[in-house]
């Protein structure tokens, strides 16, 4: 393992190097996500993954007026030159920079070299990650984050194989792992309903919890009809357009 861990670490360093990550297509973005006092612990610079796909989004602004890069080649020290744009930014608001997704985890080499990078420059860093992926890659990149955006949809693991197709083992271990070694982490629930909303299910996310050291809180997440946008420009069938957002009062009662 310990040879698996340098191996990932040698990996990120080597993508601090190199000059190219791929970029592939632009998707329409939740104007929800613009900086609002409520958007979030921090006000962020947010570089999202989408699988391949990346966008960069400075969260000063919103949505209407956000930078965005897609569709081009783009380096680690492209991406850095447009974050320390907004250095004082950060200084005058106490925020820092999210890489988000998608799963940035899925271009753990980049993301763990911008991370590297961000912490070299005293910014504050947070990862917004579902947690599934090889403990080796996390680990690779877990000493540059301070925060974690944790997301948990179904704690039933042969719910979660039948909703989301895989199993949560690995979700659960890392963490688990995460908790352990200290890391401060906010879990996050998408609210479904139907899929996630239940009683069983969330008082089992939350049970979990309650086992782990430094989980700061649990977000619950209302299911929103923005993806459907993104679907419609990748021209892939959206199979949850007849699923409604949670009504308010479903929300209250699972807070």
């Amino acid at each position: 393992e310990a040879r698996a861990v340098q191996q990932e670490r040698q990996r990120i360093q080597r993508s601090a190097r190199v000059e190219k990550a791929k970029l592939i297509q632009s998707i329409t973005l939740p104007a929800a996500a613009s900086r609002s006092p409520s958007a979030g612990p921090f006000p962020e610079t947010t570089e999202t993954f989408m699988g391949h796909y990346y966008y960069l989004l400075p969260m000063q602004y919103n949505f209407s007026d956000a930078r965005e890069i897609a569709g081009e080649q783009q380096a680690v020290s492209d991406v850095m030159h447009v974050i320390k744009k907004d250095h004082s930014f950060y200084e005058q608001s106490h925020g820092g920079v999210t890489l988000s997704g998608g799963e940035p985890l899925a271009q753990s080499g980049f993301a763990g070299a911008i991370l590297e990078l961000c912490k070299q420059e005293g910014f504050h860093t947070v990862l917004d990650t579902c947690g599934y992926a090889k403990w080796e890659k996390l680990d690779g990149l877990r000493l540059f984050v301070d925060l974690f955006l944790f997301d948990l949809k179904i704690i039933d693991d042969r719910r979660h194989r039948t909703q989301v197709g895989v199993s949560n083992r690995i979700i659960l271990d890392n963490l688990e792992r995460l908790a352990h070694r200290g890391h401060r982490i906010i879990i996050r629930v998408p609210i479904i309903p139907g899929m996630t909303d239940d009683k069983e299910n969330i008082e089992g996310i939350v049970d979990i919890a309650k086992t782990l050291p430094n989980i700061i809180r649990i977000d619950v997440l209302p299911y929103h009809h923005i993806a459907v946008e993104k679907y419609t420009r990748l021209q892939q069938k959206y199979l949850l357009d007849k699923c409604q957002p949670p009504s308010r009062q479903k929300l209250m009662e699972i807070k």
